[in-house]
Formats: structure tokens, sequence, C-alpha cells
């Protein structure tokens, strides 16, 4: 990333995406460094939505310095690793051009993501909680939700619109269960304290996830 950042030839700082498949586990390890930017999240998990992978783990860290190393764990449908890298390859490009532009050229008009709208029938109510105690820095998110493709994303989208920063996620998906940690803070800095914010943000959330 810092290569092509000091190179003169590169047309922009753009992502950089590489990727490495453990098929005995049905995943695909994605890795991908960029600078930090309100609704970066956002735009990388409706960019792995778009070529139909689903997020099964991510580790989200925010370098003092305001570059950013993601690293997700996708699966094809079927939980089985990502066999065709031509999804990848697409998913770097909407990537690249998503970042590129001041509004998404993604998110919301694709097939793949015009069918997140909806929860099937019987799924236990989302489990959404704050704590403002646990960190000297940050506001703690912790979900657990019924997971499905493009979940993330709407969390993610919805933290942009809210004007929410997420500055580290820890993602984990068990037997078809998210358990996700965010932190959280300001776009402007520091936690979200206001109750009456915190209130709102619980209820848009509880309103995506179910």
């Amino acid at each position: 990333f810092f290569a092509t950042v000091v190179n003169q030839d590169e047309p922009g700082t753009g992502p950089v995406v590489r990727w490495r498949h453990h098929p005995e586990r049905g995943l695909t390890e994605v890795i991908i460094a960029t600078w930090d930017r309100l609704g970066l999240l956002a735009k990388i998990a409706g960019a792995f939505a778009e070529v139909n992978l689903n997020i099964l783990r991510a580790d989200v860290y925010t370098r003092r310095d305001h570059v950013v190393l993601d690293i997700f764990q996708v699966c094809a449908p079927g939980n089985r690793h990502v066999a065709d890298e031509e999804q990848l390859r697409q998913m770097r490009e909407i990537l690249g051009a998503a970042l590129a532009a001041r509004e998404s050229v993604l998110l919301g008009h694709s097939p793949a993501l015009a069918a997140l709208e909806t929860t099937p029938a019987g799924s236990a109510a989302p489990k959404v909680t704050f704590d403002n105690e646990r960190s000297d820095d940050y506001t703690i998110l912790e979900i657990e939700a019924r997971d499905r493709l493009g979940l993330l994303y709407r969390v993610f989208r919805l933290l942009t619109d809210c004007q929410v920063n997420v500055a580290q996620a820890i993602i984990t998906t068990t037997a078809d269960v998210a358990g996700d940690v965010f932190y959280l803070a300001e776009d402007k800095g520091g936690k979200i304290r206001d109750p009456k914010r915190l209130a709102e943000l619980r209820q848009k959330l509880v309103d995506v996830l179910g």
C-alpha cells in the first residue's frame, strides 16, 4: 500500500487487496489496506455482497496514521471457499470505484443488494447493546443476529448514514448467528454519549437487523 503512495506512476492510492484460499476450512481470507474514511466499511461490505460473497469473520484495525488494515474471511454460496477468483477481482474493482467516487457507485441497485431487505420468518429477535464503560475512547456496540448475505453491509451503511465512525470491528459467525463487536466514535471524534442518540441508533439497528 505504501509503495503505491510513493509511486508517481500510480494514478492514485487505491485499496490494496490480497487473498489466500483455505478450501479445507471452506473460506477465503481477504486482506484490504487503504486510507480510513467515513463509510469505508459499508463500501467494503457492499462490494462483497455485490459479488455474492458472505462475510464470516472480520478483524478491522485503524492505525494512528489513518491507514486501515482489514482481514475478512468470506465464503461463496454453499459455505465454500471462493474457487472463482473472478469474483474477487470484481469485488476489488467495485471497491476501488466506490472509494474513488464522492458517493458510492454501488450499494443498493444490484439484484444481490436488493435482496437484502427481508429476514426469514421465525428468526430470533436481534440483540443490540451499547457500552460506554469498557473503553476509554470508544462506544462499544455488540450485535447478535441471524447471519445472512449483506448483513454487515446493512449495519455499516446505517452507521455511515448516522455519521458514526467504526474504528475497530470484530466479526464472528457461529451456527448461522453473527456475534459482532464494533468500536464506535462520533464522526468528529469522541464517544457517543447522548442517551437519546444511542436509543435512536439502537432502534434503527434493530429495524435493519430484524
